[in-house]
């Protein structure tokens, strides 16, 4: 009986935790366009004033881990001062 529950409730708990999540390209239009450009690169006036990353740069690609892609990806990024 202990099994089945905890199966419920981990099966309860991974559907809400998709049911939450926002679909990519939500997040990308929400949290990352306005910076980050239609294309990734960067090259829009608050990209330039923030100094963004170009996202298509293979050695940004390559320096960025997956933990921390999933994690921009969810959050966002925030300025040391918080001001992003």
């Amino acid at each position: 009986m202990k099994k089945t529950t905890l199966l419920t409730v981990l099966l309860l708990g991974a559907a809400i935790s998709l049911a939450s999540a926002a679909e990519p390209k939500e997040n990308w239009e929400k949290s990352c366009l306005k910076c980050h450009g239609a294309d990734g690169k960067g090259a829009t006036k608050m990209g330039a004033k923030l100094n963004i990353k170009d996202l298509t740069d293979a050695k940004v690609q390559a320096g960025f881990k997956d933990e921390e892609a999933t994690k921009a990806i969810k959050e966002g990024i925030k300025a040391k001062d918080d001001s992003v």
